[in-house]
C-alpha cells in the first residue's frame, strides 16, 4: 500500500489516514472504498470496519483513523520521491483531528528530500485545517502565508459544478505547487471562473482583469483521466481535448492519464496528440 502504485504521475502511496465518506458524483465508483472494503484489507486491523455492507457492495461507513503503522514510513525513505498522500482517505475530511495533520506536516517537514502531493474534494476545509490554530504545524509556524517547500495541495474535481466550487477555494491557500485532477471526467469543463469569484482570484494572484482569462492562472499542474471499472461512466475525447487545449494555451503542464472503460488500458480511444501529454511541474526549491 506504500512502497508500489500503479499511478502513473505519482512514485508511492502513504496512508497515515484511512476510512473516508461520498461527499460528490465523483465518488460514485471510488476505487478506495473498493479496496479498503475487498477481503484482503477489510479483516485487516487498520481497516476493519472503515467499510459496511449496502445492497450488493461494500461502501465507506464514514469512520475516519489515523495509521499509526504508516506515520513514520516516509522517514525510512532515503531516496527521494514523489508521494500521493492518502490514497485510501481525504487528509481534510471532516472527522480528521487537527492534531493527526499537525502529526503528518512534521513528518513532510522532516523529510524534505520528498515531494507530497496531497488530493482533495474537501476544498472548503482545506485552508481551515491547514493553518487552524492548534498545536505545533509547521505551516503555521511558517506564518500562515508560506508553505512547506516540498508539499503541492491539489482539488480533484468531476465536472464543471465542482470545478467552480473547488478551484477558487485552492487558490486561498500557498502551496509549492497547486494542482488539479480532473478524474474522473464526467462532463466537459472550461477554466473560465464565475464572475463571483474573478475579484477573490485577482486579489489572490495580484494581477489585472486583461490577464486573467481562466482559473488556470494560479495552477501549476492538471491531471486528466476518464472512470475505469464494470460501472465506469464515459468519457468524451472533445472533453478531454478541450482541457487540454485550454492548458496548453497559458503553458500549465498537463498529464493525461486514461480513457474510460472497463478495463481503459494503455491507450483506448486517446489520439497520440492527447495522449503523449505525461508532463510534470518544474519545481524550484
Amino acid at each position: 500500500m506504500s512502497n508500489r502504485t500503479g499511478i502513473e504521475w505519482t512514485d508511492c502511496t502513504w496512508n497515515p489516514i484511512v476510512g473516508c465518506s461520498r461527499v460528490s458524483p465523483g465518488c460514485e465508483n471510488c476505487y478506495a472504498e473498493a479496496l479498503a472494503g475487498s477481503s484482503r484489507l477489510r479483516l485487516l486491523p487498520q481497516y476493519a470496519g472503515l467499510t459496511r455492507t449496502y445492497k450488493d457492495r461494500r461502501v465507506w461507513s464514514g469512520e475516519v483513523r489515523l495509521n499509526e503503522t504508516a506515520l513514520e514510513l516516509p522517514l525510512h525513505w532515503k531516496h527521494p520521491r514523489r508521494i500521493f498522500v492518502n490514497s485510501m482517505s481525504d487528509m481534510f475530511h471532516e472527522r480528521v483531528k487537527p492534531e493527526w495533520i499537525d502529526t503528518i506536516l512534521e513528518v513532510m517537514a522532516a523529510t524534505p528530500h520528498h515531494t507530497y502531493q496531497v488530493l482533495t474534494k474537501r476544498a472548503d476545509l482545506m485552508e481551515e485545517k491547514l493553518y487552524g490554530v492548534t498545536m505545533t504545524n509547521p505551516c503555521r509556524e511558517l506564518g500562515g502565508g508560506d508553505y512547506l517547500p516540498n508539499l503541492w495541495l491539489g482539488v480533484s474535481v468531476e465536472n464543471q459544478k465542482y470545478a467552480d466550487e473547488r478551484i477558487p477555494l485552492l487558490l486561498r491557500v500557498p502551496a509549492a505547487v497547486r494542482f488539479v485532477s480532473i478524474e474522473p471526467l464526467l462532463g466537459p469543463l472550461t477554466f473560465r471562473p464565475k464572475a463571483e469569484n474573478v475579484g477573490q482570484m485577482l486579489q489572490l494572484m495580484e494581477m489585472e482583469v486583461a490577464h486573467l482569462p481562466e482559473m488556470l492562472g494560479g495552477i501549476g499542474w492538471v491531471i486528466i483521466g476518464g472512470e475505469s471499472g464494470p460501472n465506469y461512466r464515459p468519457m468524451k475525447i472533445e472533453w478531454l481535448e478541450s482541457i487540454v487545449d485550454q492548458c496548453s494555451t497559458v503553458g500549465v503542464p498537463v498529464f493525461v492519464k486514461q480513457d474510460s472503460g472497463r478495463w481503459p488500458g494503455k491507450q483506448g480511444r486517446i489520439p497520440d496528440r492527447l495522449w503523449k501529454r505525461k508532463e510534470f511541474p518544474e519545481v524550484r526549491r
